[in-house]
Formats: C-alpha cells, sequence, structure tokens
C-alpha cells in the first residue's frame, strides 16, 4: 500500500537501504497528539517506504526498531 509515488528521478538504485525512525515523540508533542499516534505513522511510512525500495529494484532493506538506549530508558509498558 503506498500513499505517495517514488521520486521521479534516481541518480542510481542503492542495493541496500535503512530505515532508522527517530522523533516519534518529539512529533507527538510538537503535534499534541498521543504518542501512539504517532509511533503508528511512523509504521506507515516505513511500509511507504518499503514499497518505493521495492519498486525501485533496491535488493535489501533494513529497519531499526528500537535503541538499547530506549529499552533501558522508556517505561516498561512501551518497550513490551
Amino acid at each position: 500500500m503506498r500513499t505517495a509515488p517514488l521520486p521521479a528521478a534516481l541518480p542510481a538504485v542503492p542495493d541496500h537501504v535503512g530505515i532508522i525512525p527517530d522523533g516519534n515523540r518529539r512529533y507527538a508533542r510538537r503535534t499534541w497528539r498521543a504518542k501512539e499516534y504517532a509511533y503508528l505513522a511512523a509504521a506507515r511510512k516505513a511500509v511507504e517506504v518499503a514499497g518505493w525500495c521495492r519498486e525501485a529494484g533496491v535488493r535489501h532493506l533494513s529497519a531499526f526498531g528500537v535503541s538499547q538506549e530506549n529499552i533501558v530508558r522508556r517505561p516498561r509498558d512501551e518497550v513490551c
């Protein structure tokens, strides 16, 4: 499910793309939304980017979920 088109001009298709989501909680605070809303928005965007990668012919896609630092710092109900 893609919601936006693939950018028209790609100079070269990389073999491997990595997704590192960051700033979800800042986004939630800035837009006066629940952090769960921001996490869902990030997940949807990651799916969109995965679609772009597939369409462009990227062979490998890595997604980083959570840092070890956040696992230790965040409340248990947010991490589990």
